[in-house]
């Protein structure tokens, strides 16, 4: 099966089913925009690097716990901030 996970409700689906992909697909999407995100907040390079990194291992160990009208893009600015 093909994945299409530019849609929300696909990209939460692959991630519970424990799909890497989507995994990839998500670090891929968010990984330099959180970086960004977080520098500007604690003007630390490394430690920015390792709360984005921090908050993506918390979303695939939660993975099961992911709603399908849930937000990832909500849930990782909040979760750097």
């Amino acid at each position: 099966m093909m994945w299409n996970f530019e849609n929300q409700s696909a990209l939460i689906e692959g991630l519970k089913k424990g799909n890497e992909g989507a995994y990839g697909y998500l670090v891929e999407h968010y990984h330099n925009k959180l970086c960004v995100y977080a520098t500007s907040l604690i003007r630390d390079d490394l430690m920015a690097e390792d709360i984005v990194q921090n908050v993506f291992v918390q979303i695939w160990e939660k993975r099961n716990k992911l709603k399908h009208d849930f937000s990832l893009e909500n849930y990782l600015y909040k979760s750097v901030h």
